[in-house]
């Protein structure tokens, strides 16, 4: 596995960022467990000025019992309680109406797919489910999508996330 998603939690400029696996399809990432403390940038650099839409970024925290049910999808010696992200930001495209979406766990396999959970904001998630991988790439870079087969909103390629790595131009 060296692929990596960001989930970050704090509304500081000091943020912590839990790194998960995504998937294994993608080698051009580094696979880091753990949180890990940076300070983040206060600006982003000129690179990403073709990224046209923002992630929402909604947090909320992943109920235990829901923390439970994405553990037991999968019947695996490798899988252990960190596999399960537990501080949760929306990752889709901005948006004021909708459900909010987050990914929870990696499944095991191709084309498996991903454990996702959805809430509306000032409630808490209900239910963890397994949504398809969004087949989408960057055709300029390759870059896969994160997101799940036919989310709304833009790819996540065309987004920025000003509390990623990624996107402010660290890597």
């Amino acid at each position: 596995m060296n692929t990596i998603i960001r989930h970050v939690h704090g509304p500081s400029d000091s943020h912590r960022i839990t790194w998960q696996r995504v998937h294994e399809a993608w080698p051009n990432r580094i696979l880091i467990h753990g949180k890990t403390s940076m300070t983040m940038p206060t600006s982003l650099p000129a690179v990403l000025a073709d990224r046209q839409g923002r992630i929402c970024g909604e947090r909320v925290g992943l109920p235990a019992e829901l923390a439970a049910a994405a553990l037991s999808y999968e019947d695996s010696a490798d899988t252990e309680s960190g596999d399960v992200e537990r501080e949760l930001r929306c990752s889709l495209e901005a948006h004021t109406t909708g459900d909010h979406f987050a990914f929870v766990r990696e499944l095991d396999g191709a084309d498996t797919g991903s454990l996702w959970t959805s809430w509306v904001r000032g409630h808490r998630p209900a239910d963890v489910m397994i949504l398809g991988d969004c087949n989408a790439a960057d055709a300029r870079t390759g870059e896969a999508c994160c997101e799940f087969t036919e989310h709304q909103g833009m790819h996540t390629f065309d987004l920025i996330d000003p509390w990623s790595v990624d996107s402010a131009g660290l890597r």
